[in-house]
């Protein structure tokens, strides 16, 4: 194996014509050069140099080596200056899946915050549900997920416990970076009983149409209902907030949206009020522990965690 130390000095010698004077340049003595420079003979299986006179002088071997010698040099050199940039602070890319209406405020603050700190790191953005982007992470096509599961609660239907059908062994050996809690609100028309409270009870809404953007809602919300005496009416529209407050200002029913949504893009036709009887969102990272070795990866998680606290503050 060819020695870096045992090269540079190698290329001195070839310079200077002189194990000394190849010494002196480097900050050696002439019997560490003669030392290092037999190692590298060793290392190649030839003889690199020869005195002839009072100069040293190099072998057909030597020629040989001396003219990849530079070369390589030069890209170990740029290697350790761009090894150095990294140790100097966060860079590189980093690929970030996440849900549609975390998009418009978690992940907008944080991009803003990190370019604003660390210009160096380059972000790559993909829209996916929780199960998609925890799946792009698993396959190595996204380094960090954010996703949501439903906190514990007996409107979860057996055997599921929310949001992207969150399988034990789908999150295993993944590590999970907790963002904030994102409560649930019915969206009402103005004109609704129950908008004239500070929250609302499913308890009020026993007469009215449920949107909802997914059919995972349906169970839960029928056993909320059975729990207030009644089998709820619903309608599951596109994966859309913005089209469902839209529908709920056209009298077309009642709408369940997370705060996060509520956040991004609020109708001003309609009300929202807080439902506390249903479980939070918990949002979440989700990403492989080593990437937290990673300077670029761990200031995204950060940036994350900031603008989710920023969100939770002004609730």
């Amino acid at each position: 194996m060819i020695d870096t130390l045992a090269l540079r000095l190698f290329v001195q010698v070839a310079k200077h014509g002189s194990y000394s004077a190849a010494g002196r340049e480097l900050g050696y003595t002439q019997p560490a050069v003669t030392y290092q420079i037999h190692n590298l003979e060793r290392a190649v299986g030839a003889p690199l140099t020869m005195r002839r006179g009072r100069d040293t002088v190099l072998t057909d071997a030597g020629r040989e080596l001396l003219s990849h010698a530079e070369h390589i040099l030069a890209a170990i050199h740029s290697a350790e200056r761009a090894m150095a940039a990294f140790a100097g602070g966060p860079r590189g890319s980093v690929r970030l899946a996440a849900f549609p209406s975390c998009y418009a405020t978690i992940v907008a603050e944080a991009v803003a915050d990190v370019q604003s700190l660390h210009p160096e790191v380059q972000l790559t953005l993909i829209e996916a549900e929780p199960h998609e982007a925890r799946r792009r992470v698993r396959a190595g096509e996204s380094d960090i997920a954010v996703g949501y599961r439903f906190a514990p609660s007996d409107l979860n239907p057996p055997g599921r416990t929310g949001a992207a059908e969150d399988r034990p062994e789908e999150r295993a050996g993944l590590i999970t970076v907790p963002l904030m809690a994102d409560p649930m609100s019915v969206v009402l028309p103005l004109h609704h009983q129950a908008a004239q409270r500070p929250t609302a009870s499913l308890a009020d809404l026993a007469d009215d149409t449920f949107l909802i953007n997914s059919n995972r809602f349906a169970g839960m919300l029928a056993v909320a209902g059975a729990r207030h005496g009644f089998s709820p009416k619903i309608v599951t529209v596109a994966d859309d907030f913005v089209a469902m407050q839209t529908m709920v200002a056209l009298g077309m029913g009642v709408a369940l949206v997370p705060q996060l949504a509520l956040a991004a893009h609020r109708d001003t036709r309609t009300v929202a009020r807080r439902l506390p009887e249903w479980p939070d969102r918990l949002v979440e990272i989700e990403l492989w522990p080593d990437l937290m070795r990673l300077d670029a990866v761990k200031a995204v998680v950060e940036g994350l965690q900031r603008a989710a606290s920023r969100l939770t503050a002004t609730r």
